[in-house]
């Protein structure tokens, strides 16, 4: 609660300059659009796709999810928790350096996914039937990458509306593609989904670029000497991306694996409608995670309780709406889903109790990346992804779907102790927090 204070006080404090309240609206807008525009999507295609389908287009979504996450993992998170570190002149520079070292990954990635599809297609007739949702696969994962740089670029340097605009632009061509889609070829296959998710996020990709103007053209000494820089933290954080994805999405893997494609559409309806609980988390940890990591920049290492702040409000949130959501629950079932899918009360209840956990977890492990304990959150990741998955596996089989979100709770539960008790090891000097709510140069 000593947090909660502080927080407050800070924010009165700076409430004449408007910069934390301008802050977060735009990055509430933001996120509300974003998290919109894929709820509205996922509602589109629970409607129109077979739950085969939707069940392929989850597997699909969730291998582009795990690029970016090992993406921005070795970039994104790499460059907001260094920039501080830099001069003020040499920080557009350095961005440009992190752009490149990221879009020559995407190559070499890209490069390398072709290949093994054309090998694979010469040896497996089943492979070569799927080279399109393959591909489609890749684009949504490409794509998605680069969106999210660009995205998390313009909260680093303070420039919301940035991303509030990129965020606008995918929500239009989502729209547009998809009614074109619908009304004059007709219902889509998960191929097709996933090929209007990637066109949406690479037009949001390029509109990034065209605000950000990052210079591309940069010395071979000067993209080695970041790259050295970004791979001390990064490697770890690729890793805690690779077994947080394992953790996460344990439960894609083990159904898709005992129940096919249809028991995964069935865990994502019933998750489709926790969605919202969700949308505040990126919000409010896109504002807050640039400010922090400069308080630490500066010494300033008041940092955990006002990471525990920011997880009370996500957690707050997350209650508040999966209340309202499991009282109403025939009535919205209806709306969403139409006669397509019932009977998934439970499911929804367990996904409820999960993104509590998650309000919890996304505070805390913050504070971590800011603090760069990479190293221990890989660990930590990998312990409790091989509780999750041991959990998912034994009580999927046991329980079925049921099952399978209570391991994932399980492994969820397990990230959290652990990570408290990272940070509760850590030194914590106390310091004030007004540079948490200025701009960067201003404080």
């Amino acid at each position: 609660m000593a947090g909660i204070r502080e927080l407050v006080i800070a924010a009165r404090r700076y409430q004449a300059k408007g910069v934390l309240s301008k802050a977060l609206v735009v990055s509430g807008l933001n996120q509300a659009v974003s998290s919109g525009t894929n709820f509205v999507l996922g509602v589109c295609l629970v409607r129109m796709l077979s739950p085969s389908e939707f069940g392929l287009y989850g597997i699909g979504f969730a291998i582009s999810l795990f690029y970016a996450g090992i993406g921005n993992a070795l970039f994104l998170t790499q460059m907001v928790v260094h920039a501080p570190d830099k001069s003020p002149e040499e920080r557009r520079p350095y961005a440009g350096r992190i752009l490149l070292l990221e879009l020559s990954f995407c190559a070499l990635t890209a490069s390398l996914g072709v290949v093994m599809l054309l090998a694979g297609g010469l040896l497996w007739d089943s492979m070569a039937r799927h080279t399109m949702f393959a591909l489609s696969v890749m684009a949504a994962s490409v794509a998605h990458l680069l969106k999210e740089f660009f995205t998390g670029h313009a909260y680093n340097v303070r420039k919301e509306p940035w991303a509030l605009s990129i965020h606008c632009v995918v929500a239009v061509v989502t729209v547009v593609l998809l009614w074109a889609q619908y009304r004059f070829v007709g219902s889509p296959d998960a191929a097709i989904a996933l090929l209007v998710y990637a066109t949406a996020q690479a037009s949001g990709a390029l509109l990034g670029f065209g605000v950000s103007r990052l210079p591309v053209f940069h010395s071979l000494a000067a993209l080695i000497e970041t790259l050295r820089e970004v791979f001390c933290g990064g490697k770890w954080a690729g890793i805690a991306g690779v077994v947080c994805f394992a953790r996460i999405q344990v439960y894609t893997i083990v159904v898709a694996s005992l129940m096919g494609p249809v028991g995964v559409a069935k865990l994502n309806a019933s998750r489709l409608l926790v969605v919202p609980a969700t949308m505040l988390t990126p919000a409010l940890g896109q504002v807050a995670m640039p400010r922090l990591a400069g308080l630490r920049q500066r010494g300033e290492f008041q940092l955990q309780r006002l990471g525990l702040a920011v997880a009370f409000v996500l957690l707050t949130v997350a209650v508040t709406y999966n209340t309202i959501l499991l009282c109403g629950y025939d009535m919205i079932v209806n709306r969403v889903w139409g006669d397509k899918y019932g009977g998934l009360f439970a499911l929804t209840a367990l996904w409820s109790l999960y993104t509590c956990l998650l309000a919890l977890r996304n505070g805390m492990e913050m504070i971590g990346q800011i603090l760069k304990k990479f190293k221990n959150l890989s660990r930590i990741n990998a312990y409790s992804a091989i509780i999750s998955l041991v959990a998912t596996y034994l009580l999927t089989i046991n329980h079925g779907l049921p099952g399978a979100l209570v391991g994932l709770i399980i492994g969820e539960i397990t990230q959290l102790w652990l990570i408290h008790n990272m940070l509760r090891q850590s030194p914590a000097m106390q310091r004030p927090v007004a540079g948490f709510f200025g701009n960067p140069d201003e404080n």
